[in-house]
């Protein structure tokens, strides 16, 4: 009796045949038996495992490969609802052979009974255990997309913000200029704003597009373009997104037009990044440097070239974290007074020369690049700088690198020194404060040798010191750039309070070059002024006159004293007037941008003959005395301009006049003066009028011809007048 093939045991069973008794054994064993197999094997199992080998003894199943057993194929024993002990599994016999194995279900472990959860869940919702018998499961608000977004976490959520993941770059149309294209577009969406406690989060791609024409191309400058959750391009002309509406848009960069006919340029800049928030705000903190949180102020001691370091507090990211993880970016500084410090300069090769355990300035040397110090010379200056480098409580001094004549020249300096100091200060010091110093100083709380400037929380770099401000009044003035105080209605007037003196007190002084007191005010208003003028019109005399005289003016706004009743005095002696002159609708003449324009002199008064020794070539010729000057001259649509009267002979710019604007705006007609009180002539030199213009303009730009009637043009009028 043996196991034969199907095609064996077809034979056996032909029409007419009478199988014998060993060929039915051979039939039966052929085939699988459900007591003593303890499987059925179906039609479709027969098919499925034609050439398999079943071992009833070792329960397995050899040469299986890659044939699926589908579950219908298996009914050798009842489906059970309830797991019991006893019960089978097929598994894989792990040697990559394709057998399965028959395997207790005990020897799993773990559990001790079913699992249950609800009827129904939300989909691609986070199951979560409820209760601590890890047989009950519940839904939850979280779900996880095919994408892996997270929603339904408001801890997480909160977190995200709007902003750009990547594309979405912007670029000129290439078959036309006037519209611009933008490549498929990635990025974050966040509401955390219309309900913080259940913010919502989308993340959004955008096809590309193209043919997108600026909203401002015909009638502005720039258009800022952007997206929106939607991927609908946003833009706003001549300005940027507000920060309000970047909560909602994705700013993706800038568009300009100047010309208003084509794309000149794009700026591909989005202002909002999607991800590595910590990250980015550590670059801006390195780009910045570290910062003065505050105090670290500098300040001399009396009678040596010492300073103080006051107690302070130094901020940078990260500065304090293995300090003090509650306070990681903030260090508290200790005192030193007197401080200790690096002395550092320039080795002349690229590096630098440190000195170590200082306490005093050095008054003497200064660095000038070369590798060795050198010698400041008598009666110099130069600005020391000093850091801080908090994490080693650590004070460096960087040697001047350059030399005044006085220390106004050195204050002044330190808005326009640009200092090279050792790199490594970059990333680890504070700069603390500047420190003007002159030659041989010996007391560096002496403010006429040694002035400390303290240097603000964002003081324009490790190099730099834009924006210095420090505790004297001069100080601040120096550091100004633009050393002006703008009121407005809502702040009011500017007030300086008299304090707890009297009302006599002076509250403002002004002083001259040589420190005298030339004008003051006092708190009850009264004034005293050295010279007063009054609107710019009239200037009075510094000095009383004598009894019974009264003040005459010159017609020029300047008021002397002079006898009463009897007008000048004879304080003229002869006068004379030159003038240029056109014919009607002729102009003034041609101006030349930038240019100081010679002004035509076309006619002259002279009835005493005593005053012009000669005109030619636009160029008069004084006789010897003093005289008054007088001049006024026109200028049309040439934007700022500016008469001057100027010594031909000698090349030297007499006197400067008023200043004048005349733009399209308004294109009329404006005058500049030129106002010489006193001109010694010595008989022989030549002058002349000069007229600056900013821009070209025709013949009209000296002066625009009236018109009005058939009468002559005058441009230029000059009124001379010879002292007493």
């Amino acid at each position: 009796m043996a196991q034969q093939d199907r095609a064996t045991l077809k034979t056996y069973f032909e029409t007419g045949d009478k199988p014998t008794e060993s060929e039915f054994a051979d039939f039966v064993d052929s085939t699988q038996n459900i007591v003593d197999d303890g499987v059925a094997i179906t039609e479709d199992s027969v098919n499925t495992l034609t050439n398999k080998t079943v071992d009833a003894d070792n329960n397995t199943i050899t040469n299986i490969g890659s044939t699926e057993i589908k579950s219908e194929m298996i009914t050798g024993q009842p489906n059970k609802a309830t797991p019991v002990a006893g019960d089978k599994v097929l598994i894989s016999d792990g040697a990559d052979s394709g057998n399965l194995k028959e395997v207790d279900a005990s020897s799993f472990g773990g559990g001790s009974g079913d699992v249950t959860g609800p009827a129904g869940a939300t989909d691609e919702g986070v199951a979560r255990y409820d209760g601590a018998t890890g047989k009950i499961i519940q839904d939850s608000n979280v779900t996880i997309d095919d994408d892996g977004i997270v929603s339904g976490a408001p801890n997480i959520t909160n977190n995200m913000s709007t902003g750009w993941l990547s594309g979405g770059v912007l670029s000129i149309n290439g078959g036309d200029p006037t519209k611009f294209d933008m490549t498929e577009f990635n990025g974050d969406f966040a509401d955390n704003y219309t309900d913080p406690l259940n913010p919502t989060y989308e993340r959004v791609v955008c096809p590309a597009q193209s043919g997108l024409t600026p909203a401002g191309l015909l009638t502005g400058q720039f258009t800022t373009i952007g997206i929106d959750v939607n991927c609908v391009i946003q833009q706003k002309v001549d300005d940027n997104f507000t920060p309000e509406e970047q909560r909602d848009i994705v700013r993706l960069g800038a568009i300009s037009h100047t010309q208003n006919v084509i794309i000149e340029q794009i700026e591909n800049r989005p202002e909002s990044i999607a991800y590595d928030d910590n990250l980015q705000a550590a670059d801006t903190a390195k780009a910045i440097g570290l910062l003065n949180e505050s105090g670290n102020l500098i300040s001399g001691v009396a009678a040596t070239m010492n300073f103080n370091k006051s107690a302070g507090v130094t901020y940078g990211i990260g500065i304090n974290a293995t300090n003090n993880p509650k306070s990681p970016s903030f260090t508290t500084d200790a005192a030193q007074a007197p401080a200790t410090f690096l002395y550092q300069y320039r080795n002349g090769s690229g590096g630098y020369t440190t000195v170590l355990s200082q306490t005093d300035l050095d008054s003497d040397f200064y660095d000038d690049g070369s590798g060795t110090l050198a010698a400041m010379g008598a009666n110099k200056f130069k600005n020391d700088r000093v850091y801080f480098i908090p994490n080693a409580a650590l004070i460096v001094v960087i040697y001047g690198q350059a030399i005044y004549n006085s220390l106004s020249e050195a204050l002044e300096g330190q808005l326009a020194e640009s200092t090279d100091v050792n790199p490594d200060l970059v990333e680890t010091a504070t700069f603390l404060s500047i420190v003007a110093i002159k030659t041989g100083a010996t007391d560096s709380t002496d403010a006429s040798e040694v002035v400390f400037n303290q240097q603000p929380k964002f003081a324009g770099g490790v190099g730099g010191s834009v924006g210095t401000s420090t505790a004297t009044f001069q100080q601040t003035y120096d550091n100004s750039l633009q050393p002006q105080i703008t009121t407005d209605i809502s702040g009011g007037a500017l007030q300086i309070e008299g304090g707890t003196g009297t009302d006599t007190d002076i509250n403002l002084e002004i002083l001259n070059n040589s420190s005298v007191s030339t004008a003051t005010i006092q708190a009850d208003g009264s004034a005293d002024f050295a010279g007063l003028s009054v609107n710019g019109a009239y200037t009075f005399p510094v000095a009383d006159g004598t009894a019974s005289q009264v003040l005459q003016t010159d017609g020029a706004g300047n008021l002397s004293f002079a006898p009463g009743g009897g007008g000048g005095g004879g304080y003229y002696t002869a006068s004379a007037v030159l003038w240029h002159e056109e014919v009607s609708n002729v102009g003034g003449g041609t101006s030349v941008a930038a240019t100081w324009n010679l002004r035509k002199i076309t006619n002259i008064d002279d009835p005493s003959g005593d005053i012009i020794a000669s005109l030619a070539a636009d160029k008069f010729t004084l006789k010897a005395g003093d005289y008054e000057i007088l001049a006024e001259a026109q200028a049309f649509d040439v934007a700022k301009h500016q008469l001057r009267l100027y010594n031909d002979t000698a090349a030297s710019v007499v006197k400067v006049g008023s200043s004048g604007l005349s733009d399209s705006t308004d294109p009329g007609n404006t005058h500049s003066f030129v106002k010489m009180q006193k001109l010694t002539a010595n008989g022989t030199d030549a002058f002349r009028f000069d007229h600056y213009t900013q821009t070209a303009v025709g013949s009209q730009g000296l002066g625009s011809a009236a018109g009005a009637t058939s009468t002559a043009e005058v441009y230029l009028q000059i009124i001379i007048r010879k002292l007493a």
